[in-house]
């Protein structure tokens, strides 16, 4: 199922929700980072990563997560698949995998 004006509304309208809601959507950010954060450590600890600045990395690829949503889906990008494709490429270029 795709979601994407569910997720334009909590990822650009943040001020617009609840309280409650607010504080979730907030702990599921600091989670994903976390999870990226400890993926890029353990990456480059055992040598298939090489990030120099790795909260900058993580802030890299989150944005690129939150943005996917203000402007997908248009006519040249409709498929998520394949731009899920063509996003974990560029990560793993980001991190320079198998450096």
């Amino acid at each position: 199922m795709r979601e994407d004006q569910l997720a334009r509304v909590v990822q650009y309208e943040l001020a617009s929700l609840s309280d409650e809601h607010f504080k979730e959507i907030a702990s599921i950010r600091r989670a994903t980072s976390k999870v990226f954060t400890h993926v890029l450590e353990k990456g480059c600890a055992a040598g298939d990563f090489n990030v120099a600045d790795i909260d900058t990395a993580v802030l890299a690829i989150t944005s690129l997560g939150i943005d996917v949503s203000r402007w997908f889906p248009t006519t040249r990008h409709s498929d998520p698949r394949a731009l899920a494709d063509r996003y974990t490429e560029l990560v793993l270029r980001m991190v320079q995998f198998g450096a």
